[in-house]
């Protein structure tokens, strides 16, 4: 996934991230997600503005069904949604 915007100033915001779902083994599937932010007005980029996901994940109608999540959304991550850049 890439996604730019650029305004009238010429002040940009890009994002690039990937993502994905694996079968492990079984019933057992791990995702993963990541995307990071580049800005000209801020000094970030990789890894500094990032968000990461983990997600390890059992799907059973029966038995033992489980999953775990793990996150981190970096303070400098900036995916500026909406009309504005």
């Amino acid at each position: 996934m890439i996604t730019n915007r650029v305004d009238r100033d010429g002040n940009y915001n890009i994002n690039v991230g990937f993502d994905g779902v694996f079968r492990v083994f079984g019933s057992d599937y791990l995702s993963l997600n990541y995307v990071n932010s580049f800005e000209d007005n801020r000094n970030s980029g990789f890894p500094d503005a990032s968000l990461a996901r983990i997600h390890w994940q059992r799907r059973s109608a029966k038995g033992l069904a489980y999953q775990l999540d793990l996150s981190h959304v970096d303070s400098a991550y900036n995916p500026r949604l909406g009309s504005n850049v």
